[in-house]
């Protein structure tokens, strides 16, 4: 830019110079100067000597001349107004022919002067003397215009002919200079444009760059947060393994009780028929002997012996032993009967606990059957929601980058088209123009920006929900899976997890959607519903992240809500409703 400026001042002196030495060409006396003292010793004489019309005459004679000088000190001043403005050969032809028109005016007067020097001459006899000496002066001065007006004229001209081409020579010189001045605004401004646009292409790509980050640190996240669902996963397979293996072992326990408990039961039987078998022998043989001792006692009156004596005693010692041992088992028996009890009442409830145990197995079974199905049917369509989110994620990621090689694409182009931009090409309107163009392209990129991030947030939100109701599927389904596995062993053959009765599945669908939504028109209705919801949820979202940049935004709306409360509450305390009267009529207000 130093050459520049250093050019322009350069032609600046130059151009100084050239109105000085113009200036002083043009000032310069041209004629004889005497003329004007003799002029003004004609009219001093004609003042003492001759009428009114003769010193009118003579003054408009003397005063007649000063219009050449006074053409000549403006046509000075031509140059340097020449360079103040664009149209200086027009103004230069029009100052010549006000020179012109006043010399020929000039001439006019001169003229009309001489002629009625002729008339005053020939009317007024006695000032002779003094019409001689007019006559004088007038010959004097044409031959002095004479001598002077052609060659001045020319002189003039010929000066003023080279003072226009020097004048058009600086001006092109001039319009190359600010030609160049022009250029070389033009491409520093081009310049930079091209710098900020580098400036918000570096920002634009960190901010691609941070996106990318993020989305793979959401990536990550995603990664291990699934890595750590499978190892859970692991996890609640290996207990329920263990918990398969405890629950055949109960099983197996339960069969031996339930086989110990049957020969508990044979052999009570057993020892009941002993027992009656038993007494039934016990009652003989004591009403034998009883039979006997009556028989002994009756036979004692008669004869009493001491054979006799010794075999009652051996029967009354017999009896005893049979006494006691019939009390001996009438105790065992007693005992047998409330172990028998015990045990009967033991297995009763036993029984009990197993009988509800097995119907709230199957209960929880039948419900962990409705709801594996359910959990499958939402698994399935968090499974298609979760592709569509990836798929939207990948048509974001794949639109970014179409839209940031469309604006490299541009900025090259942009950066081509200064590059290639001719000295003399564009001007500043046009140049404002393009730049307001740019900048306009550059807000409405922003604005994409923004909205695509906004979009984006919302996405990871939408994702996270999926994955917080995938998880809790999954639980649901692992539940399931070891409901059913359970029940399939109690039954003693293992039940896959995928064969549901088509009942259940219905009655599920019956418990988890009312009776007024399983038409047509009620799934119409729930999507519907789904869709407003979505709608509301992303709303919310953006007037979220709304208020959360605009500070404005917010202060506005609390302004909004206090307003419209504060009115509110006027029209509720102000209001004073219409009365009427049975016949329709409003009453008249007292």
């Amino acid at each position: 830019m130093s050459w520049i400026l250093n050019l322009k001042e350069k032609a600046e002196n130059l151009l100084d110079h050239i109105d000085d030495v113009a200036a002083t060409a043009l000032q310069k006396p041209v004629g004889n100067t005497s003329f004007y003292d003799d002029g003004r010793d004609v009219h001093h004489a004609s003042l003492s000597n001759g009428p009114v019309n003769v010193l009118a005459k003579s003054d408009v004679l003397v005063h007649s001349m000063p219009l050449l000088n006074d053409g000549s000190s403006h046509k000075s001043r031509i140059p340097v107004n020449m360079t103040d403005n664009m149209s200086d050969s027009r103004s230069i032809e029009s100052k010549s022919h006000s020179r012109n028109s006043s010399m020929s005016n000039g001439y006019l007067q001169i003229d009309g002067a001489s002629k009625v020097g002729a008339i005053g001459s020939a009317s007024d006899d006695q000032n002779g003397s003094v019409v001689i000496a007019f006559d004088k002066a007038e010959d004097r001065l044409d031959r002095i215009v004479s001598d002077v007006s052609l060659p001045s004229l020319e002189a003039k001209d010929h000066q003023i002919a080279i003072l226009r081409l020097r004048i058009q020579e600086l001006e092109s010189s001039l319009s190359k200079s600010e030609a160049l001045i022009r250029s070389a605004d033009t491409k520093l401004a081009n310049d930079q444009e091209i710098e900020n646009l580098r400036h918000q292409l570096h920002i634009l790509e960190a901010v691609l760059s941070e996106e990318r980050k993020s989305f793979e640190d959401a990536k990550a996240e995603y990664l291990s947060r699934i890595q750590e669902v499978e190892k859970e996963n692991v996890a609640v397979l290996e207990k329920l393994a263990v918990t398969n293996h405890e629950l055949n072992e109960q099983k197996l326990c339960c069969q031996q009780s339930s086989e110990q408990l049957a020969l508990v039961k044979f052999n009570l039987e057993s020892c009941k028929q002993e027992f009656e078998e038993y007494k039934v022998k016990a009652t003989r043989i004591l009403q034998a002997k009883e039979s006997t001792i009556t028989a002994l006692k009756q036979d004692s009156g008669e004869m009493d012996s001491p054979a006799q004596m010794v075999s009652f005693e051996e029967l009354r010692a017999e009896r005893d032993i049979l006494k006691e041992e019939l009390e001996k088992t009438v105790t065992s028996l007693n005992k047998l009967k409330a172990d028998v009890q015990n045990s009967e009442s033991q297995r009763m409830a036993d029984q009990r606990a197993s009988m509800q145990k097995l119907h709230q197995l199957e209960e929880e079974l039948q419900s962990s059957r409705l709801n594996s199905s359910h959990y499958r049917l939402q698994l399935r369509q968090l499974e298609q929601e979760a592709k569509g989110a990836t798929e939207e994620v990948n048509n974001l990621q794949r639109t970014l980058q179409v839209k940031l090689q469309e604006k490299d694409a541009e900025i090259k182009r942009l950066s081509r088209e200064i590059i290639a931009v001719p000295s003399k090409t564009e001007s500043e309107t046009e140049t404002e123009q393009r730049l307001k163009q740019v900048m306009e392209s550059l807000i409405k990129k922003q604005n994409m920006i923004e909205s695509l991030q906004t979009d984006k947030h919302s996405l990871m939100l939408q994702l996270e929900r999926v994955e917080h109701m995938y998880r809790e599927a999954e639980s649901a389904a692992i539940r399931a899976t070891y409901n059913s596995q359970n029940q399939g062993a109690h039954n003693g053959s293992p039940t896959p997890i995928c064969d549901t009765p088509p009942n259940l599945l219905c009655l599920g669908n019956r418990l988890r959607v009312p009776s007024f939504l399983n038409g047509t028109l009620g799934k119409g209705i729930l999507k519907q519903m789904d869709r407003f919801c979505y709608g509301v949820d992303t709303i919310m979202g953006h007037c979220g992240i709304m208020f959360r940049r605009y500070p404005m935004a917010r202060f506005f709306f609390l302004t909004y809500a206090v307003v419209l409360h504060l009115w509110v509450a006027f029209v509720l305390l102000t209001y004073t409703p219409e009365m009427h009267t049975v016949d329709g009529f409003p009453r008249p207000s007292t």
